[in-house]
């Protein structure tokens, strides 16, 4: 399975927050990439809840921007921010988890986070989770599966997971084919809850 490591500080700024004071002076700073400023001006939003923010300031923990790496702190800010729904955060634990950074690998808490972020919609998370249903990482091995979050990331114009739909597809018959197609739109049509 390709690991995908797509922790940016840059995913979480960019996304809807509440403007709080200090908010856009974080993103510009790290844009600029002036992360110690980015900290200081994130971290009290962090701590006031703002789960952008504390996406962001996992994810500098993470990296060391701004901060001496450390994962542990990197892991609390993600987690608050990934049990309150927050994609990034989800997805970020995903990889975490699947690559087995600073963390014992494991698939099936890499997948559990996937399937939350998936379920927001959130492309890459679709393709990480289509990959292990593939593979069989973490979850008992499905190409129907696969194939449905495959197809939903190939729809948000994920270009690999249409190669990787196409070759899968190659693998089954077409009936199987139909079953996963249905699947997909199944979950699509219920707002990602049958998925």
């Amino acid at each position: 399975m390709k690991k995908i490591l797509v922790i940016q500080l840059a995913a979480s700024l960019l996304l809807a927050s509440p403007v709080f004071a200090g908010w856009e002076e974080g993103m510009a700073a790290t844009q600029a990439g002036d992360y110690k400023k980015a900290y200081t001006e994130l971290l009290p939003l962090a701590e006031q809840g703002n789960i952008s923010a504390q996406t962001s300031i996992g994810v500098m923990y993470f990296n060391g921007q701004g901060v001496a790496q450390d994962i542990d702190a990197a892991l609390v800010w993600l987690n608050i921010a990934a049990n309150q729904g927050h994609d990034v955060a989800q997805f970020n634990l995903g990889v975490i988890y699947s690559n087995g950074t600073g963390v014992d690998q494991n698939f099936a808490e890499a997948a559990k986070w996937y399937r939350l972020a998936a379920k927001q919609r959130y492309a890459m998370a679709q393709f990480n989770l289509a990959s292990l249903y593939q593979s069989g990482d973490g979850v008992k091995k499905d190409r129907s599966r696969a194939h449905l979050w495959f197809n939903i990331a190939a729809a948000s114009g994920n270009a690999e997971a249409a190669a990787r739909l196409s070759q899968l597809e190659s693998e089954m018959t077409a009936q199987q084919i139909d079953a996963a197609q249905e699947l997909a739109g199944a979950c699509v049509d219920s707002g990602y809850q049958t998925c």
